[in-house]
């Protein structure tokens, strides 16, 4: 993953935003590429079944709609092949289906590699993945939250800053910033029913863990050819929300056996 931080010069910043372009481009053809190796997926599912370890209602919600939607467009594969004439029909509605098996399958591989994560580093790794070539987000943050002292600290950046845009190391929980909002929340994200979500607004969704919000994403600019928020944009970010709070949550708790409250210094220990 190339990081916008990285790029000191104007060519390399150039290369990284043209790198970033292409590949979120190319998500859904290297998601579905992943899809059709079914054997592997469907192994791996398996042994996340037999584990001890409970599965997550979002997970097992997104399993049962995959395994529903790859019993239909196995159905429909079958009627378009066996339908020469009047096929054209089935095949429009496969290839809707392919488009909404992908959606669905990526939404499940992105839970499943945050529920997988074991340590914080691994948690804010795969978020970063996940809004970059899915979401599409050429610019956020994600904040830690520092109950204790009252602000959000940054634990990482992605993309560079534009002139005029602020960049603060430390937010106040008490502030009127979109960022301290998302922080009072106690449960999971959701997108607002009725509301128009725009692009070029600055987006704050918490990462909640439990009944309290660990962290919080700015979604500060997004890549060059995304025009809109699609519904499949805001499902990741609702699954950001509850997923990768839980996630890191529960490294959180792996790392302190004993009781640790989740404060700046803490996380900058763990992260080293």
């Amino acid at each position: 993953m190339v990081s916008g931080d990285d790029a000191s010069e104007t060519s390399l910043e150039a290369r990284t935003q043209a790198f970033l372009a292409e590949f979120f481009n190319r998500g859904q053809e290297l998601v579905r590429d992943l899809i059709h190796e079914n054997e592997a997926l469907r192994s791996r599912l398996n042994a996340l079944q037999a584990s001890a370890d409970p599965t997550s209602e979002v997970v097992e919600r997104l399993r049962k709609q995959v395994s529903e939607l790859e019993a239909e467009c196995e159905r429909m594969r079958r009627l378009a092949g066996s339908v020469e004439r009047e096929s054209g029909g089935y095949r429009q509605r496969l290839e809707e289906l392919e488009v909404a098996h992908y959606h669905l399958a990526s939404r499940q591989v992105s839970a499943e590699q945050l529920r997988r994560s074991g340590s914080l580093e691994e948690v804010l790794r795969s978020t970063t993945e996940i809004l970059l070539n899915l979401v599409g987000v050429g610019r956020f943050r994600i904040l830690g939250i520092d109950h204790e002292r009252g602000v959000l600290f940054e634990l990482r950046t992605e993309g560079r800053a534009a002139d005029g845009e602020d960049d603060h190391n430390e937010i106040p929980l008490d502030g009127e910033s979109p960022a301290a909002a998302a922080a009072q929340r106690t449960v999971p994200w959701t997108p607002p029913a009725g509301m128009s979500l725009r692009l070029d607004e600055t987006l704050a969704v918490p990462l909640v863990g439990g009944d309290r919000a660990l962290g919080v994403v700015e979604l500060v600019r997004f890549l060059p050819q995304k025009t809109d928020f699609t519904d499949h944009d805001l499902a990741l970010l609702e699954l950001i929300s509850s997923e990768s709070g839980a996630a890191m949550d529960a490294a959180w708790t792996r790392a302190h056996a004993p009781e640790v409250s989740f404060s700046r210094h803490r996380v900058e220990e763990l992260l080293g």
